[in-house]
């Protein structure tokens, strides 16, 4: 089996992708390159513009690093996956997930891609359709995991 690729990021220690990537292993899968989108969100003054910076109160609210939780449940994911006997690999994406897919086998020769989002009702991935637009972009079976709501 060759590499099979993850891509999820707040469902990434979730138990619905890790039963999935424990039938893989079962079947003989060792190696996995996990692939963590992360949207950054512009701070309050910017999204509001330079004119709604005037009256807009941040105070001493510190938003969220998405990218630094990210990077967290990335190494999470990835001990995960050492423990399980897999060689794994990953990395931080700001840009578009089809994108990075798109170039990624200039750097990895993988044999599936599996996209694991949050439940349907609340999922931004699944509202922008992007499994379907993975499968287009890439050349491998896609499997999407959506746990219930």
């Amino acid at each position: 089996m060759g590499v099979i690729v993850i891509v999820a990021n707040e469902t990434l220690a979730g138990a619905d992708l890790r039963a999935v990537l424990g039938n893989r292993i079962a079947a003989g899968a060792r190696d996995f390159h996990v692939v963590v989108p992360v949207k950054l969100s512009l701070p309050p003054t910017v999204s509001a513009g330079m004119a709604g910076a005037d009256v807009v109160m941040i105070g001493d609210h510190e938003l969220p690093d998405e990218r630094a939780m990210a990077t967290e449940r990335l190494e999470a994911g990835l001990e995960w996956l050492c423990e399980q006997g897999c060689n794994a690999d990953g990395e931080i994406t700001l840009s578009d997930a089809v994108r990075t897919l798109s170039e990624l086998p200039e750097r990895v020769d993988f044999d599936e891609v599996i996209v694991s989002t949050l439940p349907g009702r609340i999922s931004r991935w699944l509202r922008q359709d992007l499994p379907t637009r993975i499968c287009r972009a890439v050349s491998v079976p896609v499997t999407v995991i959506t746990p219930a709501d």
